[in-house]
């Protein structure tokens, strides 16, 4: 996917246009060509309520099934798009590495 949007800002750098990077059944994901940035637009973030809702279904630990089928969600679509090597940052996704072990595992 690579449709240029006009008018949906990167909320990192202010680029002017971004590209559509991935579409689940629930919202899109956004892509800015300057500067990398992956992000879900405004119209598709949940309400404070709904978010709390989610995150009373599990604990934030890595042994925790319910936590790991979550990060699941989030793991599925990263796979499609790393290759063989690469590297990333797993910044603000709980209290210990659990995104990187996950992704060793698949």
């Amino acid at each position: 996917m690579s449709d240029t949007i006009e008018g949906e800002n990167c909320p990192l750098c202010c680029g002017k246009q971004s590209e559509e990077f991935w579409r689940d059944r629930k919202r899109e994901y956004l892509r800015c060509p300057t500067c990398a940035l992956i992000w879900v637009p405004q119209r598709f973030h949940v309400s404070t309520e709904s978010e709390l809702a989610e995150y009373d279904l599990h604990q934030n630990n890595s042994n925790d099934l319910g936590y790991r089928e979550f990060l699941g969600r989030l793991v599925t679509p990263l796979l499609s798009q790393l290759g063989p090597g690469a590297c990333g940052l797993d910044f603000g996704s709980g209290p210990g590495p659990t995104l990187a072990p996950m992704i060793r595992e698949a």
